[in-house]
């Protein structure tokens, strides 16, 4: 049972916020977890990772906003990625 609970405390507490992504193709809407009091630019600047994950994600095309898919989980590498905003709650 102590294991239990020593290996519950290494986890981080994350939040969830809304965010949309565009690259050169597609428009990206999902929601980013993160570290309480990290912000979205922190994400994106953290040179340990070359891309970011979302939840609950729409994928659009940049052109006509058609949805091509919508997926529970997805990696972008931040690479592509031409721009990044919060979205309004």
């Amino acid at each position: 049972m102590v294991q239990m609970k020593v290996y519950e405390e290494k986890w981080a507490r994350t939040e969830s916020i809304g965010v949309e992504v565009i690259t050169e193709k597609y428009r990206i809407d999902g929601m980013l977890h993160k570290l309480p009091n990290v912000r979205v630019s922190d994400a994106m600047n953290n040179p340990t990772q070359s891309y970011i994950s979302l939840k609950q994600v729409a994928v659009h095309e940049v052109a006509d906003n058609k949805l091509l898919f919508q997926r529970e989980f997805l990696l972008i590498d931040k690479a592509h990625i031409v721009m990044m905003t919060e979205r309004p709650e």
